[in-house]
């Protein structure tokens, strides 16, 4: 199972996230300690990392399976950033 950590960006940006977009959302990332290929590849910006779609968000991160580590980078409304 990998650990999840969480960039202190991603936090800032949960904690703004109403109480039940919040819980919708780290709720999906928890899955991720199960699932850590779930997402998505990313692309632009984010080109080599993954993005895990949730309602209108996207979890941008990354999977180190050396380490067995799920590190969670950016959280945002979806958007051209993200496609």
């Amino acid at each position: 199972m990998a650990e999840i950590r969480w960039e202190r960006n991603a936090v800032g940006v949960v904690l703004d996230l109403s109480e039940r977009s919040r819980r919708r959302v780290v709720s999906e990332v928890a899955r991720l300690s199960h699932f850590p290929e779930l997402g998505m590849p990313a692309m632009g910006v984010f080109s080599g990392r993954r993005r895990l779609l949730v309602g209108p968000y996207s979890v941008v991160y990354e999977y180190d399976a050396a380490a067995d580590v799920v590190s969670v980078i950016a959280i945002a409304r979806g958007g051209p950033t993200f496609r």
